[in-house]
């Protein structure tokens, strides 16, 4: 099999693995431009792969994320460090996605720096923890609500208890203060933290300072009647604290007051301290909102005490009871999942839209139905003791399937919540469809099930080593080993000499500490006495930073090598004729041009001799004209040799040189063209594109009998393209065999890693083509 086909085969299979991959995956050059990507990626932009290879795809994005983008794939190239974070993307004026991207730098050969890149769309994720996250907030101003609501509990207590709740949610000091306005004095009412010496320390701190309005902060927002948000404390605000004791000192603070249709009645304050992180703007809008409650408890039941005032300010707590339930329901309905609310009789009270859509029924049937008719699973005995065993609040989530109005069992995922509200228990179920999840299971089987027929067929022999080099497992084995011979004996044993196990023992360790790939080459004698190569690659498989396995690739390369042999033998043997064609140049050109001169230097000797200088003028004029052909001639031999114009002026000089001089010495016309041919190229491609250009233009002066010849050489992407067509009588590809000039060409070629293709009929001209691997100084 040639190693274009090899080629072909591992490439093929690496982009089925690579496109089997749910995340988008792509890889950039050192310039951001995408150079790999996979079926995924495409999918999340919406553009076929011939649109992204070779762009950014910046224009794609928001000016802000693009500089973001940019920036990072910036930092990971220079530096090598990874970048795992969590990052916003708008495509072309969609909704924003949240996405997880992992990027990492890749270092190839010839010291090429790419980067490789992972993107996992978290959106729903992110969405799910912002449901969680408002639940908790609706839960946290319902037990505000109804505990500040609740008329047979002491004010006192009331406040108490509800600064044991803000203290215990928000993680911070919480201090309800009030304003005696008869004696301008301010009031401590209630005062808690989770940590009991804190709590402690600053009652007593408290109870030994009079705070009155204008004094201090809680004096000066008192004062002001507006809120006081510091997210950072400066440490100029924590010498103070920091003197009273090392556990008060604050990082974070929100004090809010508490006003009523009489003025300023007191203060709301939260206090983080040390350990701690600030308040994020979600916090402070939930204890503005708090601090809407306090301000409504303090002005109906501290201060005035009438009970017509407690029955209107327990009106208003249920209304702001059912106003926060109705906002929790509207989030709810308006999210991507189906909703249902029913009582514990299985009764549906209430749906969204996206049940109606699910399940096909309108609304008014399912407010007309009960929980066990869409989830027959749900017969009654086994639906009330399943709410017997649950908690109040606390969210269950299972899998089970629903049945649309169809028949249709729709897989699903449910997230089952148990309230209670008035004395009566409600349930609300959130239900997301894991039809597509169930489905990326199944393909992710598939493509499992693919890697493993891959792992067993694939034509090179493929194991795992565990971490001390022993083998867990192999597709197939060499040098006429059963697997049994094999899995549970280390490497090691398999070794040519006791030096070469030191050396992969020591090598192995590297890998398992840096991940540094390796390989090595094997020799193995038959038993007819014929010897095979096997190289060995070994690639470390990590857990983060943490080793966890080493897979072996062992491939049998004797083909390879006898066919390197051959083509160096090749190229020895283009050598061997190039000195054979420079000697008949030195001897049938510049040797005749010298042994003239000789021979001209004689006779003038002797007819100087003999005192006969009549031609002496001539003959002078003679041996110039000589001596300027073999400067001539040299010139061309060392031209040919190594010209100076590829050194010093490049290929793209050197080729065009090289056309001129085929048009000085025939009737060939010759046009050369050029595309980005720009850059610094390798002295070793250079060198071998020129000589081969040279063959084949030799070939079409010798044999073509053309009248014009067109060479083109183009660099595009990662290679190069190299051509030369003429219009000469051709050959017939089936007839000709390759004589010693297309042998040196060929091998120059494959020495370079490129392909050959020629094309040519009698009587059509003839086409070559060559294609090589770009690589740059």
């Amino acid at each position: 099999m040639s190693r274009k086909v090899e080629r072909e085969l591992r490439e093929e299979n690496f982009r089925t693995i690579l496109n089997s991959m749910g995340d988008p995956v792509f890889v950039k050059d050192d310039q951001s431009r995408l150079v790999l990507v996979n079926d995924a990626f495409c999918k999340l932009f919406g553009r076929p792969r011939a649109e992204i290879i070779g762009k950014t795809l910046a224009e794609d994005v928001t000016p802000e994320e693009r500089e973001h983008f940019l920036k990072v794939d910036k930092q990971v190239i220079s530096d090598g460090k990874e970048s795992i974070v969590e990052e916003s993307l708008t495509l072309r004026g969609e909704t924003p996605k949240t996405i997880s991207t992992r990027k990492t730098r890749f270092v190839d050969k010839d010291g090429n720096k790419f980067l490789i890149c992972v993107i996992r769309d978290i959106t729903p994720i992110k969405q799910a923890e912002e449901l969680g996250r408002l639940n908790k907030l609706n839960e946290l101003l319902l037990s505000a609500a109804q505990l500040l609501s609740i008329p047979e509990t002491a004010p006192r207590q009331t406040l108490q208890d509800l600064a044991q709740l803000l203290a215990t949610h928000f993680g911070a000091v919480c201090d309800i203060s009030i304003l005696d306005k008869s004696l301008g004095i301010i009031r401590p009412i209630a005062v808690f933290h989770t940590d009991q010496e804190v709590k402690e320390t600053i009652e007593q701190l408290f109870e030994s300072v009079e705070v009155k309005i204008g004094q201090g902060l809680v004096g000066s927002v008192i004062e002001a009647g507006k809120e006081v948000c510091i997210t950072d404390v400066p440490e100029a605000m924590k010498v103070g604290p920091s003197m009273v004791h090392p556990k008060i000192i604050p990082v974070s603070l929100m004090y809010v007051p508490l006003t009523g249709s009489e003025g300023v009645l007191g203060s709301l304050n939260l206090t983080r301290v040390v350990g701690a992180v600030p308040f994020s703007e979600t916090e402070l809008v939930q204890i503005r909102r708090i601090g809407q409650y306090i301000s409504l408890f303090v002005e109906n039941v501290l201060l005035r005490e009438q009970q017509d005032r407690i029955n209107r300010f327990r009106i208003l707590a249920e209304q702001e009871i059912r106003l926060t339930q109705e906002r929790f329901e509207s989030l709810s309905l308006n999210s991507g999942d189906a909703f249902f609310f029913h009582d514990d009789k299985q009764n549906i009270l209430d749906v969204n839209q996206v049940a109606v859509d699910m399940l096909g029924y309108s609304r008014e049937e399912l407010l007309q139905m009960q929980a066990g008719e869409i989830d027959p699973r749900w017969k009654k005995n086994t639906y009330q003791q399943y709410l017997k065993q649950l908690e109040v609040n606390d969210p269950q989530t299972f899998d089970t399937t629903v049945f649309a109005k169809d028949g249709t069992g729709i897989p699903v995922e449910v997230r089952f919540v148990k309230r209670e509200e008035g004395g009566k228990t409600y349930i609300q179920s959130l239900l997301r469809d894991r039809t597509e999840k169930r489905e990326q299971e199944k393909r992710l089987q598939r493509s499992e099930e693919r890697l493993r027929l891959i792992f067993e067929n694939v034509e090179d022999h493929v194991a795992m080593l565990d971490g001390d080099g022993i083998f867990e497992s192999i597709n197939k084995t060499t040098q006429g080993l059963a697997k049994e011979d094999v899995i549970g004996h280390s490497i090691h044993e398999f070794d040519e000499s006791p030096e070469k196990t030191e050396w992969v023992r020591k090598k192995f360790e590297e890998l398992k500490a840096t991940g540094q790939s390796f390989h090595t080459e094997e020799h193995y004698t038959g038993p007819d006495g014929t010897t095979q190569t096997y190289l060995r690659k070994f690639i470390g498989i990590f857990h983060g930073e943490e080793f966890y396995k080493c897979i072996l690739i062992i491939r049998d390369v004797t083909a390879e090598r006898f066919k390197e042999k051959a083509e160096m033998n090749a190229v020895l043997k283009g050598q061997e004729q190039e000195r054979k064609r420079l000697g008949a140049e030195l001897h049938d050109g510049i040797g005749q041009v010298l042994s003239a001169i000789a021979l001209q230097v004689s006779r003038m000797t002797e007819a100087e001799a003999k005192g006969d200088t009549s031609n002496t003028g001539l003959n002078l004029k003679k041996l110039g004209h000589n001596l300027q052909s073999a400067i001539k001639e040299v010139r061309n031999i060392s031209h040919d040799l190594m010209p100076d114009v590829l050194e010093n002026f490049g290929l793209k000089e050197a080729l065009n040189q090289t056309c001129r001089n085929l048009e000085d010495r025939s009737d060939i016309t010759v046009r050369f063209n050029h595309v980005d041919l720009e850059e610094d190229y390798d002295q070793t491609l250079e060198l071998n594109l020129f000589r081969i250009t040279q063959e084949l233009l030799n070939n079409v002066q010798k044999h073509s009998n053309s009248v014009k010849v067109f060479v083109s050489i183009m660099d595009y992407g990662d290679m190069l393209s190299l051509s030369v067509e003429d219009d000469g009588i051709g050959f017939n590809e089936n007839t000709v065999t390759n004589g010693i000039g297309l042998k040196n060409i060929r091998s120059r070629v494959n020495m370079l890693g490129g392909e050959v293709y020629i094309e040519s009929a009698e009587n059509s001209g003839t086409l070559v083509n060559i294609e090589v691997p770009k690589r740059l100084r």
